[in-house]
């Protein structure tokens, strides 16, 4: 293990007809890792193809999985607890979705090298790729959070809250100690919170503690390809800046986008109120209340962009 450079996290269900791709793009890279995957009882031939892959890779892939199928939230802490003290050896984690993969063997590399050309960065992002089911790639996107003052950090963060904003922070090469703080605060909230069967909210809440304690490095030159399933979800995933250009259509995915983000917020505080200082306490009330006041001036714009265009057409047909 003293060799492996990242601990990859790849959490499985049913995915039989995008595993292959997951786990060779994986196995393709040019750096050393370990990849832990956890298959959460797949009925659609998942496991078996991912136990001979396992087996033909011993040294790079390790399989485990739980006794009964568990909720995401659930698999997530299932997955987490399993631990091997080589695990502490390997500097670097990463999590990826077992229906995304990898653009190029030089990925995990390019993630590295971002982090490693200035100390400084804790986490290193990758841009994005959204693909359909008709496997249609759409342009890049990428989070525009690389400031290095964290309370601007999370102020972007909160004015971009697509669900690629909020939530992908884990889909980042993270040093092993960030990650460690993502996940502790991810699962404190879990536990708490043990009927929540996806953990939507508590990585909200996890990215923005994330964010205001390690800084962040975008690297432009590593890819990461991720499924997009059904529309309602392509929606979330598209660039914020795109919405606000189309207001008319689009406005209530705005509004849910804002109040999931002040929710999320709030939440955070909330949750974590104890351990924070007055300072920090300050700052989240303050963002989470701009964010629901954002979120307010956006609906009462749009409804009045609407009358106002409606009068404009009725005049211009009375004239």
């Amino acid at each position: 293990m003293k060799d492996k450079r990242v601990l990859l996290i790849l959490q499985v269900f049913n995915e039989i007809a995008n595993i292959e791709q997951c786990v060779e793009s994986i196995k393709s890279q040019n750096v050393t890792f370990l990849c832990l995957i956890s298959d959460n009882l797949s009925t659609d031939g998942t496991r078996e193809f991912l136990t001979s892959f396992v087996s033909r890779n011993p040294d790079d892939f390790i399989l485990i999985s739980p006794k009964t199928h568990l909720s995401i939230a659930a698999h997530f802490l299932f997955i987490n607890g399993y631990h091997d003290k080589s695990f502490d050896l390997i500097p670097y984690r990463m999590i990826i979705g077992g229906d995304d993969y990898l653009d190029s063997p030089n990925f995990l590399n390019e993630l590295i090298s971002s982090i490693e050309k200035n100390p400084k960065f804790d986490l290193s992002v990758p841009t994005y790729q959204l693909q359909d089911e008709s496997k249609k790639l759409t342009s890049n996107l990428s989070i525009g959070t690389k400031s290095q003052n964290s309370f601007l950090r999370m102020f972007l963060l909160a004015f971009y809250p697509t669900r690629l904003g909020n939530y992908n922070f884990v889909i980042s090469l993270m040093k092993k100690d960030a990650f460690d703080f993502w996940a502790s605060t991810l699962i404190s909230f879990l536990e708490k919170h043990t009927s929540y069967p996806r953990p939507k909210k508590a990585e909200v809440i996890a990215s923005f503690r994330l964010i205001q304690k390690y800084s962040i490095v975008l690297s432009d030159k590593a890819t990461y390809v991720k499924r997009i399933h059904n529309p309602n979800r392509s929606d979330r995933l598209r660039p914020f800046s795109d919405l606000r250009a189309d207001k008319d259509r689009d406005f209530f995915i705005i509004l849910r986008m804002h109040f999931q983000s002040c929710i999320s917020i709030f939440s955070m505080v909330k949750e974590f109120k104890e351990e924070m200082k007055l300072s920090e306490y300050s700052w989240y009330l303050c963002l989470g209340s701009i964010e629901f006041i954002v979120g307010w001036l956006d609906f009462f714009y749009v409804v009045l962009a609407r009358r106002y265009s409606k009068l404009v057409h009725r005049n211009g047909h009375s004239q």
